[in-house]
């Protein structure tokens, strides 16, 4: 039972994780599936930014996980990745 409880922590930083990287896919989808309109960049990036806002949340969630800080640097990149292909895909 102990060891359950121990990687209770860890499953959900998970859970969140996934949670993230879904919405910034889901915010890439948008700009290609969306009909074009003046909000749709707007709306797309911003679905984007808040996956990658949860992304590194959920690895500051649990002091105890190592390397949090190189998780943050990535999902970092991720966010600024996603905000420059919305960028580039409406070129």
């Amino acid at each position: 039972m102990s060891t359950d409880r121990s990687f209770a922590a860890a499953r959900t930083s998970l859970a969140w994780q996934r949670t993230g990287l879904t919405q910034m896919a889901t915010g890439m989808a948008m700009l290609r599936l969306l009909p074009s309109s003046p909000w749709r960049l707007a709306l797309a990036v911003s679905v984007a930014v808040v996956g990658a806002v949860v992304t590194v949340g959920s690895r500051r969630m649990h002091p105890s996980v190592p390397h949090r800080r190189s998780a943050a640097a990535l999902a970092g990149v991720v966010a600024l990745t996603a905000i420059g292909s919305a960028a580039l895909a409406l070129r």
